[in-house]
This record gives C-alpha cells, structure tokens and sequence, in this order.
C-alpha cells in the first residue's frame, strides 16, 4: 500500500509534465501552420465545429455552424457558400476540393468525410493552403 501511495503524486506529476509538453508542441504546431498559411479542422455530423489549428478560425466558433465562420468572417451568406456547399456534400461521402478567393489572397480547399472505426460519416475534416500572399496577383 504505501508503494502505491507514494507512486501515485509520482505518477500525477510525470502525467502533468507529458500534458504540459505536449500543449508546447501543438502550440509550435499552430503557430508553425498559420506562418506557412495552412489550416486544418474537423467538424460534427451536424457541420459544427469541433476543433482547428493554423490560421483564422477563431476559437470563438467552436461548437458553432461552419455557415456562421464563413458568414462572419468571410461574408459569405449560406447560400451562395461554396465551402459550406463543400462541407454538405462532404457529408454525402464525396471529397472535395475547390480553390476560394478572400481580400486578394488565394486558397486551395479540401475538404473530406470524417468516418468512426465502423466506416459511418460522423463530420467532415478539412485543409486550407494559402496559396498567395496579400497584395499578390490572385
């Protein structure tokens, strides 16, 4: 028993240092992604996002519809949304790529179902390149 217990706080405090490392390396990840201008994420089966890293998608829509990102920050309405458009028919099982323009800058997009172990779609994922600089030809 007293092993046990003075393994414990050990074993605690080894388990906070690896969370704490390992925060370190998705930070660098992050920062790393948005200087390079790439951006990953995934969202639920109900197009909610789930989680980010790299450029632009605030933390402030997470749990939130991917159409309110794209309307908020891009002024995109849903309608007319390609990469909302995308993300439906990702949902369909269909991957999809396609190139968007935002203030002079070109993106590559693509965007993939999200399956579980058992092959169900369950949300989609999705990569965006930075393909120009501002203030570069488009």
């Amino acid at each position: 028993m007293n092993r046990i217990t003075n393994t414990f706080p050990q074993v605690l405090q080894a388990r906070r240092i690896a969370v704490s490392n390992a925060e370190r390396r998705l930070a660098s990840l992050d920062a790393a992604l948005n200087t390079i201008g790439v951006t990953l994420w995934q969202t639920d089966d109900r197009l909610r996002l789930i989680d980010s890293m790299g450029m632009v998608v605030a933390e402030s829509y997470r749990g939130r519809p991917m159409s309110e990102f794209y309307r908020d920050v891009y002024g995109l309405s849903t309608v007319a949304s390609q990469p909302v458009h995308a993300h439906e028919d990702a949902l369909k099982g269909q991957s999809v790529t396609l190139h968007c323009t935002h203030m002079n800058q070109q993106f590559l997009m693509m965007i993939e179902p999200r399956r579980d172990a058992g092959g169900r779609i369950v949300g989609t994922v999705g990569l965006s390149l930075r393909l120009s600089q501002p203030g570069e030809a488009a």
